[in-house]
């Protein structure tokens, strides 16, 4: 019978008629049972005890007690493990009904019919079914269901049953379990964990390199049995290569229950670096002694340890009483791994008295560290031999006692983001361009007056003055190599030249009809140059290598450290391949184009990129004030799956800005003097200063990015140490990893204005700590610096 002609019977079985509704419903009921399809068997099931004529329902039993179908007995177990109908439960039992499915009808209706054989070849998929039927509200059948699981045969369903007593710890699936004597096949610490629980350990003795790791975590098993039988089978081991796995588990993690079982078998490392750091862990002196009488294993093995080992090597020193020991650890050149492992060789040092260690420590660990250890000096009555150190020790004591901020994060607040330190003034002209030299501490000034001035700021004094041009100077940069370039510019269609400052006299390396725009480092030695003629071309050691005409010339251009494309700016950003000058097109997954209602004058590359397929970020300043970074539209920010996201908000026009890679920072320029410096990941902005300038035209950042240059349109510049960026580094780690550069920029903040005093402080015991520590490096006096003061650059 079809579903639709079951459906049509169904509304005649309950329709109410006048006078022959009775007969009619009973003449359905007939022909349902009659056909006793699965369809018609269905509306039956549902008239046993729904429909109000009772004739009605003894056509129904009579019709479903006579089945004889599988598929109509699969509908009728289904519907009796659903609804547990009494009169059905009688009908399964006195027939022997068994679904043929689903699952959960045939193991109910094999439970009911008391045909359970075939049940115990069953696969993994009767597990769940059959546990779930143990706890059956029908104790008869719950019984029933019991008595199967001590009798599986399928080692699929013997697995799947061990994995739920591993996972529940069930007392009735453990009596099963032992009452079976069953041992999973997989996974393997469900077969290790069945074989010690039956005491059939045996089964798993030739599989002992594998089990190593789950026979420990058995060992600290909540089961007594379990674990003392895991305990036993490890101390047991017969295979090498299991009893070096035990080991290593002893020297890398400091296990107790391999530490346990290896010493209770005897068990030691074949290579003797492992060996001595396992016998000195687990306390075995004389033959630790014996194998590394100088300490030289031990003193190699702490230097080269993860943190954990670490701790336990000292953990294991200071409980052993050598002291002796700690020095010896702690009198290497040791980089810690975590404040948590200095905090603890202080503390270590100071309990035991080993004060001439910990001296020497003081200017390695973080600072929050050595400012307890130098409390702990000052609180004991021991002294550094040298005269030197004693004063610096007496300096450290007496800063030590201020109250001073320590934490990071509250030091970054207190701090500028950069130090204004000189001014330089030009008496003549206006400066149209500058550029820091990549080696020495030069700033490169072009000027209206057709004049190149070389200014070393370190000395505040001019090294160079190049003249006697045919126009303006109105582009300069310096190539990768440390080679000085300049070219003109002029507010007429005339001649243009670019220049190269080789051997100590500038060399014409090219000439184009228009002022030029642009002018990049490429590669080691090479130069991009782009102007108003629509030009580009590249140049590679003054010889130009390729060129392209474009339909707009670049009011600017960048060229990221890779070199492998260029950005020229105009009503927007287009983006081409070097040295080819082919456009990079959305198909090919980079940056193309981004359109811009006015002229972009600044612009940088984000953060290399970190996947072939995906585009470099690109970042530009727009005249609105906004600061926003581009990807294509293809390959949006992977953060807000939007091909723009503003960075930043200045008041007035954009007029510089630079992406700093070593600090993920862009810095960002106003023409109103307001200098943003903005996180890149979070776009937090981190600080901002203000220029002293009447209006800001230009920014600029050494390639190192220690300084920083804010042109102003009243003929002047401002130079910025930006090293003070790096300070709060040293507030969150060690600093053994601290640099002379770093020195520098603390007294570069101590000799600024407006700091908190706590801030104070902290960054004067800071710098008398790095001051000590570099007592002996001859790179401190070499670290460049810019020379305080207002200057005036004379160009006559």
């Amino acid at each position: 019978m079809n579903r639709r002609r079951a459906r049509i019977l169904k509304a005649r079985l309950y329709r109410p008629v006048p006078v022959i509704g009775a007969w009619l419903q009973r003449l359905a009921a007939i022909e349902l049972g009659r056909d006793a399809s699965p369809n018609a068997i269905k509306v039956l099931l549902k008239a046993l005890d729904e429909h109000p004529d009772p004739r009605v329902g003894e056509i129904a039993r009579r019709a479903i007690a006579g089945l004889r179908s599988q598929a109509s007995i699969d509908v009728v177990c289904q519907y009796w493990s659903a609804t547990r109908h009494p009169w059905l439960a009688e009908q399964i039992a006195a027939h022997g009904w068994v679904a043929a499915s689903p699952v959960q009808a045939r193991l109910l209706s094999a439970l009911q019919a008391g045909r359970v054989e075939g049940l115990l070849d069953s696969d993994a998929r009767l597990i769940p079914p059959l546990v779930k039927a143990c706890k059956d509200r029908d104790e008869t059948l719950a019984q029933h269901a019991r008595q199967c699981l001590t009798g599986l045969r399928d080692p699929a369903a013997i697995d799947a049953l061990c994995a739920l007593w591993a996972r529940s710890r069930a007392a009735f699936l453990e009596a099963a379990v032992l009452q079976a004597g069953y041992v999973a096949q997989s996974p393997l610490e469900v077969r290790v964990l069945s074989a010690l629980k039956v005491g059939r350990a045996a089964l798993i003795q030739d599989e002992q390199d594998n089990l190593v790791a789950a026979l420990i975590q058995a060992g600290r098993d909540g089961d007594e049995q379990i674990a003392e039988q895991a305990r036993q089978v490890l101390s047991g081991l017969s295979s090498e290569a299991a009893q070096q796995m035990l080991c290593s588990l002893v020297v890398e993690q400091g296990d107790s229950v391999a530490q346990a079982a290896a010493l209770q078998g005897g068990f030691l490392p074949k290579d003797s670096y492992q060996r001595s750091l396992f016998l000195f862990l687990t306390g075995q002196w004389p033959a630790y002694l014996e194998l590394d009488f100088d300490h030289r294993i031990l003193g190699a093995a702490y230097q080269t340890a993860e943190a954990g080992l670490r701790r336990r090597i000292l953990e294991q020193a200071r409980a052993s009483g050598q002291t002796r020991l700690l020095g010896i650890i702690a009198g290497r050149a040791v980089t810690f791994q975590t404040s948590e492992e200095a905090e603890f060789l202080a503390r270590l040092l100071a309990e035991t008295g080993e004060w001439g260690r910990l001296w020497e420590k003081v200017c390695e660990f973080p600072l929050g560290v050595s400012l307890q250890a130098v409390r702990n000096l000052a609180g004991c009555d021991w002294l550094p031999e040298r005269e030197d150190e004693r004063l610096a020790l007496a300096d450290l004591v007496r800063l030590a006692s201020a109250d001073m901020l320590v934490d990071a994060q509250a030091i970054t607040k207190a701090l500028p983001c950069a130090v204004l330190r000189a001014r330089a003034n030009l008496l003549a002209g206006r400066i149209n361009s500058l550029a820091f030299a990549p080696q020495q501490p030069l700033a490169a000034v072009g000027t209206s007056t057709r004049k190149v001035v070389i200014w070393d700021f370190q000395r505040a004094q001019r090294q160079a003055l190049l003249g006697s041009f045919d126009h303006s100077i109105g582009e300069v940069t310096y190539t990768h190599s440390g080679e000085l370039a300049f070219a003109e510019r002029t507010t007429a269609q005339e001649l243009c030249a670019t220049y190269l400052y080789t051997n100590g006299k500038p060399e014409r390396v090219r000439q184009q009809k228009a002022s030029i725009t642009a002018l990049e480092p490429v590669g080691a030695s090479g130069l991009l140059v782009a102007g108003r003629d629509q030009s580009v071309a590249l140049l590679e050691a003054g010889r130009q290598v390729a060129q392209t005409n474009l339909a707009f010339w670049p009011r600017a251009a960048r060229v990221p450290p890779d070199g492998s494309r260029v950005a020229l700016l105009h009503y927007g950003v287009l983006v081409l391949s070097l040295p080819g000058f082919e456009p990079l097109h959305n198909g090919r997954g980079q940056f193309e184009y981004v359109w811009s209602p006015g002229v972009l004058r600044c612009a940088a590359f984000g953060p290399d990129q970190l996947e072939k397929e995906r585009p470099q970020a690109m970042i530009f300043g727009r005249a609105s004030g906004q600061v926003l970074a581009a990807w294509t539209a293809s390959h949006p920010d992977p953060r807000t799956g939007q091909p723009l996201r503003q960075l930043a908000r200045h008041a007035q026009r954009v007029q510089g800005l630079e992406f700093l890679r070593d600090r993920s920072l862009v810095i960002s320029v106003d023409a109103g003097g307001e200098v943003f410096f903005t996180g890149w990941a979070n776009g937090k902005m981190l600080g901002k200063i203000h220029s002293p300038g009447a209006q800001t035209n230009s920014l600029h950042v050494s390639p190192d990015g220690s300084f920083m240059a804010l042109g102003d349109s009243d003929a002047s510049l401002s130079l910025w140490d930006l090293r003070v960026l790096d300070v709060p580094r040293l507030f969150s780690l060690p600093l053994a990893q601290s640099t002379p550069n770093q020195l520098a920029a603390l007294g570069v903040l101590l000799a600024s204005d407006g700091l908190p005093q706590p801030a104070r402080h902290a960054l004067a015991f800071l710098e008398r700590l790095l001051r000590h520590r570099f007592r002996f490096d001859v790179e401190v006096s070499e670290v460049p610096t810019i020379q305080v003061g207002e200057y005036d650059i004379e160009i006559d």
